[in-house]
């Protein structure tokens, strides 16, 4: 029923410009990670996007062939390099907007401000029981300006679980 829902990057795909990663719930579901990319472009970066043919899926009695096709997808990307002198930021401004009416867990809406060397990034997130958002990781993709940066909070009504959020931020503050 509850577990925090982590995020592991899987790499950049230069010619489509995507970046995988997959996210995995820690939970009673058994499900295994699911799969979702975000597409880059001259433009803001796409929100994430399911990409439901490259996860295992329990109805699928052979699996075999979204394995397969996964490590093909894998053969495409190019890791992201984690910035490990970078400074940076997170402030957080928030306002309780009352009880889940499901879990009876508090809810906060977040505003976060997020500062990476001369970037800044400003989103909006919705957490429960408490207000603390952290910086996981920083990362560089190959060959452009962006960064993707994995932020962690409690996303999750139930139990008021952490949860792993990918965004992108660049210099002209997409």
């Amino acid at each position: 029923m509850g577990g925090p829902i982590r995020v592991v990057l899987a790499g950049y795909d230069a010619i489509d410009k995507k970046v995988f990663f997959r996210q995995q719930q820690f939970d009673e579901s058994g499900r295994g990670p699911e799969t979702f990319y975000i597409q880059l472009g001259d433009f803001a970066p796409s929100e994430p996007i399911l990409t439901e043919s490259l996860d295992k899926r329990k109805i699928e009695v052979n699996t075999f062939g979204a394995e397969r096709r996964w490590l093909l997808a894998q053969h495409r990307l190019r890791p992201l390099a984690a910035q490990r002198d970078a400074q940076m930021s997170v402030r957080v401004n928030a306002d309780s907007v009352g009880i889940d009416p499901e879990w009876n867990s508090p809810r906060f809406s977040l505003r976060v401000e997020l500062e990476a060397n001369d970037m800044e990034l400003s989103l909006t997130l919705t957490s429960y029981c408490r207000t603390d958002v952290s910086l996981r990781g920083l990362y560089s993709i190959p060959g452009r300006h962006e960064v993707i940066a994995i932020l962690a909070y409690a996303g999750l009504a139930y139990g008021c679980e952490d949860r792993d959020q990918v965004v992108v931020f660049s210099l002209n503050g997409n």
